[in-house]
């Protein structure tokens, strides 16, 4: 039972530094001209990329909070049980 809230905690962890990432990339984002006659900017960074990243991430977090309490409620139980 502890491998799998170990798992779980450290998927919530990873993560968490994911979505850090992906937000970072979001909000140190400039706009750069491609040329002095542009018609659309570029990015410095691949945004798109970034809140399909951050998404992910999110439901990766999700995922582990399920997991992490499906296993302590199975602990709850098998502690119950044992009284």
């Amino acid at each position: 039972m502890t491998n799998s809230m170990d798992i779980a905690a450290a998927g919530l962890l990873a993560s968490g530094r994911k979505f850090g990432d992906a937000a970072n990339d979001v909000v140190t984002a400039s706009v750069v001209p491609a040329s002095a006659d542009f018609v659309a900017p570029r990015r410095a960074n691949n945004l798109p990329s970034a809140f399909v990243d951050m998404k992910l991430t999110e439901q990766s977090y999700k995922a582990s909070l399920v997991v992490l309490l499906a296993a302590q409620e199975m602990s709850a139980e098998l502690l119950e049980r044992e009284d």
